[in-house]
Parts: structure tokens; sequence; C-alpha cells
């Protein structure tokens, strides 16, 4: 468990330092992981969503779209069809 949490922290350092270098995709990514219910499933979205990142990574034409979202996705109105349009979960 101790290694479990001194793991989770490490990451956290790493995307701390590492922020400037996410793409526009990463950072919605983020963002949506912060309407997490708690804390342990969002540092666990945080992590699925930085190894994708690196795994699949992203072309131009999805990283204007996911830019044209950052802003407008909010946790507020999520649970709408505009709020899960505004973040891209929904066409």
């Amino acid at each position: 468990m101790r290694l479990a949490r001194s793991f989770a922290l490490l990451i956290l350092l790493a995307g701390g330092l590492l922020s400037g270098c996410k793409s526009n995709c990463q950072k919605l990514s983020e963002k949506l992981c912060d309407c997490a219910a708690n804390s342990q499933v969002k540092q666990s979205c945080i992590s699925r969503a930085a190894s994708e990142a690196s795994q699949i990574g992203s072309d131009a034409a999805a990283e204007k779209f996911c830019s044209g979202l950052l802003n407008a996705c909010d946790c507020h109105i999520l649970s709408t069809l505009t709020g899960k349009r505004a973040c891209g979960l929904a066409r």
C-alpha cells in the first residue's frame, strides 16, 4: 500500500514537471479526470490518460479538436447531453 502511494506521488510530480509538454487531448482527458467522484479514481484516471497519450499520441486535427473543447468542458454540466458534447463525449 505504501509503495502504491509513493508511486502515485511520483507520477503526480513527474506529471507536474512535464505539464508544459502535454498535448491538448491529454489536457482534456485530465480535465475529465477532475470530474471523478474521489481522489483515488481521479489519480487512476490521470495515470491512464498519461499512459494512453504516450502510447497513442494525436495528430494535428485531433489536437485542434481537443483545443476547442478545453474551455467548454465543465464537470458541472457533464451529466447533460450539452455537457457531454462540450467535452467531446457525444456528437
